[in-house]
């Protein structure tokens, strides 16, 4: 009589491992299938979970409900961390994708939070693994973790003071990647933001790296935040003898002339200084 409750549990993990796994397999292949039309890494990343991590949880769950196999047995503590190293892997991918933006879908996350996302899981994954499959006590770990934190925090100080300011930067969100900002005497647009750092490319074609630690220290503009419209002030010299209401119409054509200098409001075009030393008459113009 005492064996019947085991007898019935083996018979429904049977029932079920046969059943369920063909059952996942077919929603995960017709998924594959419709997703890969509109992104194949999408596609390709869930491929993953359907050819790697089901077949590994599936062999995980036979060792332990099937075979009778005990949890701490080398074998299924083995299968076990395969899978969720390859778990890990296959999660590390998908935020990947999110993190960088699908194809046709205008949902992305933010480089800090997704770098965020990326270190959770890895710390969470691990911290399974270490104290429930290899029985390794959650003291020692933490003991291990919090002397790890400590050297880190020492040793990269100035990467830190970035990080946490990628953070603060990532809640104010002052600017995103495709906007034009001035930090201090750095100027361009925005091609990257991530925890660490923006990546500008400046007019002169030129990529500049500011670390975020010096975005919360120096005042930034943001050209592009509330309107695309920006003026701008250019400062010339012609020799004195030119009339310079014919200098002044000549400037005028020559910027509105040219590409993506708007005609409304009109170019501002003012004699600024007289340079006697070079003969030479300085102008203003504001477009």
């Amino acid at each position: 009589m005492p064996t019947q409750p085991l007898e019935t549990s083996f018979i429904v993990w049977v029932a079920a491992l046969l059943i369920a796994p063909p059952l996942i397999v077919l929603i995960l292949t017709e998924v594959i299938v419709r997703v890969s039309q509109q992104s194949p890494r999408l596609g390709h990343t869930i491929a993953i979970f359907r050819n790697v991590v089901l077949p590994l949880l599936l062999i995980r769950l036979i060792l332990q409900f099937v075979l009778g196999m005990h949890p701490t047995a080398p074998t299924v503590v083995a299968v076990e961390t395969v899978f969720l190293l390859v778990l890990l892997y296959a999660l590390l991918a998908l935020l990947d994708l999110f993190i960088q933006g699908l194809e046709h879908h205008s949902f992305q996350l933010t480089r800090v939070w997704g770098e965020a996302l990326r270190t959770l899981t890895v710390v969470g994954v691990a911290t399974y693994l270490l104290n429930i499959v290899w029985g390794v006590p959650l003291n020692q770990i933490f003991v291990v973790l919090g002397g790890a934190l400590v050297v880190l925090a020492i040793a990269l100080q100035e990467t830190l003071n970035s990080v946490f300011a990628g953070l603060l930067l990532a809640f104010e969100k002052p600017f995103e990647v495709g906007h034009w900002i001035r930090c201090g005497p750095y100027g361009g647009r925005i091609l990257e933001v991530n925890w660490r750092s923006i990546r500008l490319s400046t007019r002169e074609r030129d990529i500049v790296v500011i670390p975020n630690r010096l975005l919360t220290k120096e005042v930034t503009v943001n050209y592009s935040l509330h309107d695309p419209l920006h003026a701008e002030t250019i400062q010339v010299s012609f020799p004195a003898e030119y009339p310079p209401n014919q200098i002044k119409e000549i400037l005028s054509e020559v910027a509105l002339a040219t590409p993506g200098v708007i005609p409304h409001p009109p170019p501002q075009i003012r004699v600024q200084e007289y340079q006697y030393s070079q003969a030479a008459i300085q102008y203003q113009i504001k477009i």
